[in-house]
């Protein structure tokens, strides 16, 4: 069943049918996967660096006793790609490091910077738990959807957008 949308200052209220938005639908096209940015939601910056860090075996996650919940939500989210990677391979050198501290230019308690690096592991820092949230929230959009390698990069700082 057709809607009409209400009246709008200057323009005509048009009828929306199934057939109309068909048409307008039809003009999306894919974007292609090398130009999607590497982390969603699109930070205020990232550098994309060489190499990729292997997630594989045990996963060492750091945090102080303020990020407690930080890094078992961390940890619910990487069991399902560490776990099935155990049998293949022996424990990473690499550790997931969560911590509270200034993040330079920023002054949003959502703040937050994100490096992955392929000897040191993956390193966030928040200005708040808050700000550790999103930067696991960025370095989860990074994860592969099966066992194997993130993308280095550094340093997402915090979104574009301050909400």
């Amino acid at each position: 069943m057709p809607f009409e949308r209400a009246p709008q200052p200057g323009k005509n209220p048009r009828v929306i049918t199934p057939e109309a938005q068909f048409e307008l639908d039809a003009a999306v096209r894919d974007v292609p996967e090398d130009a999607l940015p590497p982390v969603f939601p699109t930070p205020a910056s990232v550098e994309k660096r060489p190499g990729r860090l292997t997630l594989s075996g045990a996963l060492a996650i750091t945090a102080g006793s303020e990020l407690r919940g930080e890094a078992a939500l961390a940890a619910e989210y990487l069991k399902p790609l560490l776990a099935s990677s155990r049998r293949k391979a022996v424990a990473s050198p690499a550790a997931l490091r969560l911590e509270l501290g200034n993040v330079e230019g920023r002054d949003s308690p959502a703040a937050y910077e994100l490096v992955v690096d392929p000897e040191d592991g993956v390193r966030i820092v928040g200005n708040s738990p808050a700000g550790v949230f999103h930067g696991l929230q960025s370095l989860r959009s990074m994860l592969p959807p099966a066992p194997g390698s993130v993308a280095v990069s550094s340093p997402p700082r915090s979104g574009r957008f301050p909400y």
